[in-house]
């Protein structure tokens, strides 16, 4: 017969344990907000020199806030710098168990002691991340990751990808941004990929600088897992394309994304023709882009379960 048994109880063995909680989040360079060519504008607009540093520690210390409020079990990051980290606060409940240029591992530190092991796994084209940093908690492998946006067959980057994740043997889960919408390429013969899907703000998790919207971030993992319950979070969700300000040296004059005037809410349509007052559409959730900016990507989050077979005895 087959059995389910949470993670949570592998490594805390305590029968009424809940599954293992986990997100995945692209938490943004330091310096992204001011790029130019494909930057958040908004925050551009709100922070302009001298005021950028400061501006970058706020948005940090409340992307950090974020993930001590979502009180999950094991974090993935991507675009997670140095200076990201600096801002961790003492005491946080979070440790980072493993990491690889931008990309990085939290385990909630009351689970640290489980961690039986950490690697770097050599997956293909990723991007600020030499490697897929990885942890081994309970029997199963957990990894974040980063593709490379110019990668054009993302069902083949899957297939290369399993491959190398199978040489760690058991069950895997990769928390990524992936730069494309993944739930479109389909996962290889015995994986899943598990994305929020329809979401507050269309049908993904980021939006492309060119104003479309994609599952670029959720989980690809071993068929033995169960992930479920994958939901996305537009708290402190900064856009590429906003209706009226620069992008890339010219003006958006269609977004599905406009800002109020005062700056304090953001505004999603499915059609990026508002209209000429510019009115409608519907309020993104907690995404003021005055005080609660955080990402250009949308965190998720997920509930883990592994399958097990159990002998008849």
């Amino acid at each position: 017969m087959v059995a389910r048994r949470s993670l949570a109880v592998l490594f805390l063995l305590t029968p009424s344990a809940a599954p293992l909680t986990s997100l995945t989040w692209n938490v943004m360079c330091p310096d992204d907000e001011y790029n130019g060519s494909w930057g958040c504008p908004l925050q551009i607009s709100l922070c302009p020199p001298p005021s950028r540093a400061s501006c970058t520690a706020s948005r940090q210390d409340r992307e950090w806030a974020r993930l001590e409020r979502s009180g999950v079990d094991v974090v993935m990051l991507q675009e997670a710098t140095g200076g990201f980290f600096a801002r961790q606060a003492p005491g946080s409940s979070y440790s980072l168990a493993a990491s690889s240029g931008q990309c990085g591992v939290l385990v909630r530190s009351a689970l640290a002691g489980s961690v039986t092991g950490t690697f770097n796994a050599a997956l293909p084209s990723l991007t600020g991340c030499p490697l897929a940093p990885g942890v081994s908690l309970g029997g199963a492998s957990f990894l974040s990751a980063h593709v490379e946006a110019g990668v054009e067959d993302m069902a083949a980057w899957f297939e290369a990808a399993a491959a190398e994740l199978e040489k760690l043997g058991g069950p895997v889960v990769v928390g990524g941004d992936f730069n494309h919408n993944a739930s479109e390429a389909g996962a290889p013969v015995g994986w899943r990929i598990a994305a929020p899907g329809r979401t507050a703000v269309g049908n993904g998790t980021s939006q492309h600088q060119d104003d479309w919207t994609g599952a670029f971030d959720g989980f690809f993992h071993t068929a033995g897992i169960s992930v479920e319950g994958v939901e996305a979070s537009t708290e402190g969700f900064m856009p590429k394309s906003v209706l009226g300000f620069g992008q890339g040296g010219e003006v958006r004059e269609r977004s599905r994304f406009r800002a109020s005037a005062d700056m304090s809410a953001l505004y999603w349509s499915e059609d990026a023709d508002w209209g000429e007052d510019g009115d409608g559409g519907a309020l993104v959730e907690g995404a003021g882009p005055d005080a609660e900016a955080m990402s250009d990507h949308l965190m998720v989050v997920a509930r883990v379960e592994v399958e097990e077979e159990l002998s008849s005895s």
